[in-house]
């Protein structure tokens, strides 16, 4: 629980969006975004006694952490009534669950629809053959498939290393890319993104990341959890001013940004300790010779 109401934020922080979803936060109501449906933003509730009253403590869990506080109680419940005497066990008013549990009704066989439910599974036939490893996919494209949105189906793909979605229509990405943990390339390019839900951006893996030729004005400071990140292009955007949280990645070595119409100097460069190579352009090209000054190294293109 996070109280950080009554003090002098302007806007909301979006780095609270980084905090475990199960982070409840309260904070001024006119500071939460109108569109933001999610419960992690508490506002107009007296919390001066919540860590003291274990039931509002508990009203407040994720239903994942109640279900595993019930089975535990359960567990304890169980072991206590093995203790139950003999007497009581005799007793047909009292309904006891002591000792093993009966087995999992088994799932009917395809040959015979109409088994009983606990019937005996049907013969296994060992196969002395080593089984064959299935593959795993570690490249998902889908450029220029007409995407104006991610579908649900392909969460079950979380496993994968390369996302490609170029030239597509989307316009967002859901939250639910942060579930992909082992994505070490997001190519995004050519789309229609104006913005990113901050929550999506909390993949630690991710190495290479692709924004060019987007709508984008800004960028969620969530980024500084992909601190994996090697080479990031944000070329042909609306950044008017360069995001200063980009110096919180500590591996960047590459940065694009020619094509943006940013009117102040990028002073952030300086605080990029690995910075190899940035990309200016024609329009940005006047800010070489004191980025030079400052990164003596850096190829400047």
């Amino acid at each position: 629980f996070l109280d950080i109401q009554n003090n002098l934020f302007t806007k909301l922080p979006t780095m609270l969006y980084a905090l475990p979803p199960q982070t409840r936060i309260r904070i001024n109501e006119e500071l939460v975004p109108a569109n933001d449906n999610s419960l992690r933003f508490i506002s107009n509730d007296d919390s001066s006694s919540f860590a003291l009253n274990p039931e509002r403590a508990e009203a407040h869990r994720p239903p994942r952490l109640q279900k595993k506080a019930r089975e535990r109680l359960k567990e304890k419940e169980s072991a206590s009534k093995a203790q139950i005497d003999d007497e009581l066990e005799d007793d047909p008013t009292t309904e006891h669950h002591v000792g093993p549990q009966p087995l999992p009704p088994s799932t009917p066989s395809s040959h015979n629809s109409e088994s009983p439910l606990h019937s005996l599974p049907p013969p296994v036939t060992i196969n002395t053959q080593a089984p064959r490893k299935k593959r795993r996919l570690k490249t998902l494209n889908m450029t220029n498939s007409s995407l104006t949105a991610l579908p649900e189906k392909l969460k079950k793909y979380g496993n994968v290393e390369q996302l490609v979605l170029s030239q597509n229509q989307l316009t967002t990405v859901p939250i639910w890319l942060s579930s992909f943990k082992k994505l070490e390339v997001l190519l995004l390019d050519d789309n229609i993104l104006s913005s990113l839900p901050p929550e999506s951006l909390n993949i630690p893996s991710l190495q290479h990341f692709n924004l060019r030729g987007n709508r984008l004005e800004t960028i969620p400071a969530t980024i500084c959890l992909c601190r994996n990140i090697k080479h990031l292009n944000i070329e042909n955007n609306q950044f008017r001013r360069l995001p200063s949280i980009l110096s919180e990645l500590p591996r960047l070595e590459t940065l694009r940004i020619k094509g943006n119409p940013i009117e102040e100097f990028p002073e952030v460069i300086a605080k990029m300790r690995n910075l190899r190579k940035l990309s200016l352009g024609d329009d940005l090209s006047s800010w070489k010779r004191h980025l030079l000054k400052i990164k003596p190294h850096l190829q400047i293109s």
